[in-house]
């Protein structure tokens, strides 16, 4: 009985270092606001124990001085694309964006990198533009929304296609350096 119960304390012990090499931390013990966890480079000590200066922390995301700039360059962006340059559209969104619409934008990417040869044999590729650009009301309250003309081109059963309008709901945040879209949500 006393091994077992030596066992058992042993691997417990052996639980409880393993738990707090892997950062999982007491939810109930928050730091206090002031205090950060300290960035520990890989091979390197933790930030502001080295002789160098800290590492420069990525600079916030800025579509625009305005909230209509700034929707104004995302929408460009979105809406202008051919196969060769479709995955550095969403990935140019990806930086100058935030929260939903950046993990849109990566997600795109991702999709567009994947389907690549299927764009690039069908000779698929969207031009647009911003026709409206204004805040919302009623069940777009607190959104901007764009209304867009685009026509999609290619061959198959992208060739011969008209311009359509499609209508966008965004919303932006304000960031120090301007404002940010934070969420994209294409309508139709």
């Amino acid at each position: 009985m006393l091994i077992r119960t030596a066992r058992l304390s042993l691997l417990g012990t052996a639980a409880a270092i393993a738990l707090s090499a892997c950062g999982i931390t007491d939810p109930y013990h928050a730091a206090a606001p002031s205090q950060h966890p300290a960035h520990v480079a890989p091979g390197g000590p933790p930030d502001g124990e080295n002789d160098g200066p800290p590492a420069p922390r990525r600079p916030v995301p800025v579509a625009g001085a305005t909230p209509q700039a700034a929707l104004a360059r995302y929408a460009a962006i979105y809406l202008n694309w051919n196969p060769g340059d479709v995955v550095a559209h969403q990935n140019e969104l990806a930086a100058i964006s935030l929260g939903q619409a950046r993990g849109q934008a990566q997600l795109a990417a991702a999709h567009a990198s994947a389907a690549h040869s299927h764009l690039e044999q069908a000779q698929i590729a969207n031009r647009g533009q911003p026709i409206a650009i204004a805040p919302g009301s009623g069940p777009a309250a607190r959104q901007w929304v764009i209304v867009t003309s685009e026509t999609t081109t290619g061959q198959g059963a992208y060739q011969g296609l008209p311009p359509t309008l499609h209508i966008i709901y965004a919303r932006l945040a304000q960031t120090p350096r301007g404002w940010t879209v934070v969420q994209w949500q294409p309508q139709n």
